[in-house]
């Protein structure tokens, strides 16, 4: 697996959310040791429950033949660089085609990352960093690379072009690197002289030997509702590392997918997940009761 990020330098277009999906051009999903996180749709969003404490990582996946860069953020917070700053300009991660990689931390140096957790909103990274405007929310925003066809000249005219889009474009500084099997991410080798990685998919290990297994509906439901909202901390440190890559893109975005994360409780009180079902039994007897050795 191999990692890439580009760091754009000029404000760019807004573009509509989206659901994440588990298939299509580009996708999005949640991992908890290594299992995918169940999705609910509810009033046009896109929820999952959040484990308190639990490591999660982010898969993106490219599912095209051309290669993209990607905007993550967590929280509202750019995974790479931890700024709050529009899509366009924030640092981006590098798909090739057909590639799917995992990111399961904050980038904090050239070669490490803190992993992502779900906590309450007072152990939260954006509490440390005294932004909170977007807590709960983990956000990718897809851009194309701009590509271009070989150049026509004719000499009778003047110069044509037959490549190239019609859009505005950035250059940008990016990374690339690959994580290490301590992380439970897979690692290949790149080629350093393009700025092109190789492409493929990986597969991450589980970070803990006790199987995941989700608590039902009732038991969701008793969590204290003092609890503040949930949000994601930063953990511990792992190997990860990223080199830098110029790369130009298509100013519009080509995909933004977005969900939101809560605890169970929290879910259902929203109505996202259904209220537990408590049945009254009414029991019927004949005459008489059981001797009491007591009386």
């Amino acid at each position: 697996m191999t990692l890439l990020f580009v760091l754009s330098v000029l404000l760019g277009l807004a573009s509509t959310p989206a659901e994440a999906r588990s298939s299509g051009p580009y996708s999005m999903d949640i991992l908890v040791d290594g299992r995918e996180r169940p999705e609910y749709s509810h009033q046009g969003r896109l929820f999952i429950e959040a484990l308190e404490n639990r490591e999660y990582t982010i898969r993106l996946t490219n599912n095209t033949s051309h290669r993209v860069a990607v905007a993550l953020s967590v929280d509202g917070l750019n995974t790479i660089d931890a700024d709050h700053t529009a899509a366009w300009k924030g640092s981006k991660w590098v798909l090739d085609p057909y590639e799917s990689t995992e990111i399961s931390g904050w980038q904090v140096q050239q070669h490490l990352a803190r992993s992502f957790f779900f906590t309450t909103t007072e152990r939260s990274y954006g509490e440390w960093l005294g932004d909170t405007r977007n807590l709960g929310v983990i956000s990718a925003v897809f851009f194309r690379e701009r590509t271009y066809q070989r150049s026509i000249v004719d000499h009778r005219y003047r110069s044509r072009s037959s490549g190239g889009f019609d859009m505005e474009e950035s250059w940008g500084l990016g990374s690339k690197g690959s994580g290490v099997g301590g992380s439970g991410i897979g690692s290949s080798d790149s080629s350093t002289g393009t700025g092109a990685s190789s492409a493929g998919s990986t597969a991450s290990s589980p970070r803990s030997e006790v199987a995941f297994e989700d608590a039902d509906v009732s038991s969701r439901a008793k969590q204290s509702s003092a609890r503040s909202p949930a949000a994601t901390g930063i953990g511990d440190y792992e190997h990860h590392a990223v080199s830098e890559v110029d790369m130009k893109l298509l100013r519009t975005a080509v995909a933004t997918l977005e969900l939101r994360y809560e605890f169970g409780a929290d879910l259902v009180k929203m109505g996202v997940l259904p209220r537990p079902y408590q049945r009254t039994w009414t029991r019927r007897y004949a005459t008489g009761f059981a001797p009491d050795p007591g009386r």
